[in-house]
């Protein structure tokens, strides 16, 4: 796991793809426990998934767990 953490924990309720692929979503909200990161170790993790980030992004990490918001 990541040892450059801001915060311990952020707890998200989602409804979210379970299948991206196949276009299924969940039928109830799913919960997962992510850490807060700097946006700068969030690029240097993945590229892709922060390569144009702005002041207004967060960057949160677990295992197994993600999550995207787009504006």
């Amino acid at each position: 796991m990541i040892n450059d953490r801001i915060a311990e924990g952020c707890t998200i309720y989602v409804y979210s793809y379970t299948d991206v692929k196949a276009g299924f979503t969940s039928e109830r909200f799913l919960v997962g426990t992510l850490h807060i990161v700097s946006l700068d170790k969030c690029a240097a993790l993945d590229p892709y998934v922060a390569s144009r980030y702005d002041i207004g992004m967060m960057c949160a990490v677990g295992d197994g767990v993600d999550a995207c918001q787009v504006t």
